[in-house]
């Protein structure tokens, strides 16, 4: 007759709470969370680390895949991307890459424009250009 046990406790149980918010703070590898683990004093092998990084980050897709539905012209989102690896010349120099990317909540059209700065002024201008391709505005 066989008899269900407890599971055993894991040598990664008292780093998990840590992994998590590690995860919720940045995409982090298995490899950087094992280094960062081993950095603060944790014992564990990274074959363990990897199995609960993958679990965890499969949970995470899965919540950020869920889809937010709004009523048409209702809402719009903004977000600006930094191309931390690229340079443009302009006017003579070399600037930082950006993108602006509108998204609006019912089409999930995109919009978007590249520039060399995220002042104020280029803001309301990708905005007003946004608008214009959208023909409206939410």
């Amino acid at each position: 007759m066989y008899t269900l046990t407890a599971p055993k406790p894991s040598k990664l149980d008292p780093y998990k709470h840590l992994i998590d918010m590690w995860l919720e703070e940045a995409p982090y590898s298995a490899v950087r969370i094992h280094k960062k683990l081993v950095e603060q004093g944790g014992d564990c092998k990274y074959t363990i680390v990897r199995q609960y990084v993958a679990a965890r980050k499969a949970d995470l897709n899965e919540k950020a895949t869920v889809r937010f539905e709004t009523m048409p012209g209702l809402q719009g989102q903004v977000d600006w991307v930094f191309f931390e690896n690229y340079k443009v010349l302009e006017n003579g120099e070399y600037k930082k890459l950006y993108c602006f990317l509108m998204v609006p909540g019912y089409s999930r059209m995109r919009y978007i424009e590249f520039v060399t700065d995220m002042s104020t002024t280029t803001l309301i201008k990708c905005h007003i250009n946004a608008f214009r391709y959208f023909g409206g505005y939410p």
